[in-house]
C-alpha cells in the first residue's frame, strides 16, 4: 500500500466541523490502495469531545499528536479571572471592569490577533508540529504529504516540510483563506500578508483540492495562477454508516409539535431577519404559538443569543447545546424543517457544511437562508430544500407559513433525487481523493 501523511489539526476526540472530512477520508483510503498515518495536535483549545468518533479510525492508522502553545488559552485565564466574579460583585465592579476592558485588553487582544498570531491562533503548534512530522518522514517513507486548513497553519507546516523535503504535497483547503474574507480584516496590511503566505502555498503544493468549483475559481483568478489543471473540487459529504439504526427515529414530540432545527455552529450574520420575522410571525398567528419549535443544536454565537432574548423567544426557541453526532443526527430526524443560514456574504455560499449533506438524508425539507450559488444549486438539484434571501423577511414569514400549513395537511414529505444526491457519499468521495493523491505522486512537478 501506499503511504500518506495525513496533517490536520482538527482530529478526534475533539469534536468540530473540520474533523469529518479527514476522518471519513481516513476511514475509506484502505479501500483504495493507501494507508494514513495521521499528526494532529496534542492538546487543542477546544471544550466540545466526542470519543465516539475515534471509533471509525481504522485500528492500522497510527495517530500521533504534537504539542501546541495556545496563547488563546491564556487570554481565557485573563478575562475569567477579571469577569468570573460572584454575582453579588459584578454591579459593583461593572464599571472597573469595563473600564479595564476598554482601555487595555480590547486593544491588546486585537493586536495580538492581527499581528502576533499570524496566520492564526493555532500558530504554536506550528514548530512542534513541523519537528514531529520531519521525524516521521524520516523513519516512514511516505509517498505523499496531505494538509487541510483552518486552520492555515497546518499549511505552514506543509510548505516547510515542502521546502526542505520535496515530497510531493496536496493541500487542501476546507475555505479558500483570506481570499474572499478580507470583510473581515481591520487592517490591509494583515490581509497582504495572508494573501502572500496562501500564494506561496498554492504555488508549492502538487495538487489543491477545495470544497467547491468557486473556492478554486477565486484563488486562480486572484493570484492570476497559470497552474489551474493541479486544482480539484471535492466537497463535504456523508457517511450512511452514522445513519445505521437511526433512520427510522422520529419522536411522537413532532407530530404534534411544528419543530425547526438548525444543526452546527450558528455563526454570526448569517440568520439574516429569521428570528425577527419569526417574532412576527408568532404574534401574527396565535395558532403557531403553542406549535412552533426552533431547536438550535451546538454553539449560537452572542449576536444570535442576545436577539433572541431581546425579542422574547426564548418560549419557542430551545438552545439543545453540543451533542454527539448520532444524537445531533437524531434531532434532525425529530424535525419537521431543517434551517441552514448561510448569510450574504460570498464565501458563505461556497462553504458546503457538512451537515447540508446530512440533511439531505434525513428527507426533511431543508429552508436555506441565503442567495444564489453553488450551496443553492445543489439544493435545487437534489429537490430538497427552499432558498429564501436572509433578508426577505416577508418571504421567510410567508415560506414557514407554508410549510406549517403542509405538515397539518400532512403533505410536508419530500422525494429528493438520491440518484444525484449519492454523489456525496464519502465512499464516492474518498475515491476521488485517492485519485488525487495517485496523481501527485506518480505525476508531481518539482516546484
Amino acid at each position: 500500500m501506499k503511504k500518506v501523511l495525513m496533517i490536520t489539526y482538527d482530529f478526534p476526540p475533539m469534536r468540530t466541523s473540520g474533523v469529518y472530512r479527514p476522518v471519513k477520508f481516513v476511514k475509506y483510503l484502505k479501500n483504495y490502495g493507501w494507508q494514513a498515518t495521521i499528526l494532529t495536535v496534542k492538546n487543542p483549545h477546544r471544550v466540545a469531545q466526542d470519543e465516539n468518533l475515534l471509533r471509525e479510525v481504522p485500528k492500522e492508522c497510527e495517530i500521533y499528536r504534537a504539542y501546541s502553545f495556545e496563547p488563546t488559552k491564556f487570554e481565557d485565564k485573563i478575562y475569567q479571572r477579571i469577569y468570573g466574579t460572584p454575582k453579588r460583585k459584578k454591579l459593583q465592579l461593572a464599571k472597573v471592569k469595563d473600564f479595564v476592558k476598554g482601555l487595555f485588553l480590547s486593544p491588546l487582544n486585537g493586536f495580538l490577533h492581527n499581528w502576533i498570531y499570524i496566520p492564526d491562533t493555532k500558530i504554536g503548534w506550528f514548530p512542534f508540529a513541523l519537528f514531529k512530522a520531519l521525524k516521521l518522514i524520516k523513519r516512514k517513507k511516505f509517498d505523499v504529504i496531505y494538509t487541510t486548513s483552518s486552520p492555515l497553519t497546518c499549511q505552514l507546516v506543509g510548505l516547510f516540510i515542502k521546502l526542505l523535503t520535496r515530497k510531493p504535497w496536496v493541500v487542501d483547503l476546507r475555505d479558500s483563506g483570506v481570499v474572499g474574507y478580507g470583510e473581515l480584516y481591520k487592517y490591509k496590511l494583515r490581509v497582504k500578508i495572508e494573501e502572500h503566505l496562501l500564494e506561496r502555498i498554492l504555488a508549492k503544493a502538487d495538487s489543491v483540492i477545495t470544497v467547491c468549483e468557486g473556492n478554486a475559481k477565486d484563488l486562480i483568478e486572484k493570484f492570476d495562477l497559470k497552474d489551474g489543471f493541479k486544482y480539484q473540487a471535492i466537497t463535504n459529504g456523508y457517511d450512511r454508516d452514522d445513519w445505521d439504526g437511526l433512520e427510522t427515529f422520529f419522536d411522537l414530540f413532532a407530530k404534534e409539535k411544528f419543530v425547526l432545527t438548525h444543526v452546527g455552529t450558528l455563526y454570526a450574520r448569517t440568520s439574516g431577519e429569521f428570528f425577527s420575522a419569526l417574532n412576527e410571525l408568532l404574534k401574527e398567528k396565535k395558532e403557531l404559538e403553542e406549535v412552533l419549535q426552533v431547536n438550535l443544536v451546538g454553539y449560537v454565537g452572542y449576536e444570535d443569543l442576545s436577539l433572541i432574548k431581546r425579542l422574547g423567544l426564548e418560549k419557542n426557541v430551545r438552545l439543545l447545546g453540543f451533542q454527539i453526532h448520532s444524537g445531533a443526527i437524531k434531532s434532525m430526524l425529530n424535525s419537521n424543517v431543517l434551517l441552514l443560514f448561510l448569510g450574504e456574504l460570498k464565501t458563505s455560499q461556497q462553504q458546503f457544511p457538512g451537515k447540508f449533506f446530512e440533511y439531505l438524508l434525513a428527507k426533511r425539507p431543508i429552508l436555506t437562508l441565503g442567495k444564489e450559488g453553488e450551496i443553492a444549486q445543489a439544493l435545487y438539484k437534489s429537490k430538497a430544500g427552499i432558498l429564501v434571501h436572509p433578508r426577505d423577511k416577508e418571504k421567510i414569514k410567508e415560506t414557514i407559513l407554508s410549510l406549517f400549513s403542509r405538515k397539518k395537511r400532512g403533505e410536508l414529505k419530500i422525494s429528493p433525487d438520491f440518484e444525484y444526491i449519492q454523489r456525496f457519499d464519502y465512499k464516492n468521495l474518498t475515491l476521488r481523493f485517492a485519485q488525487v493523491l495517485d496523481r501527485a505522486c506518480s505525476g508531481h512537478v518539482l516546484s
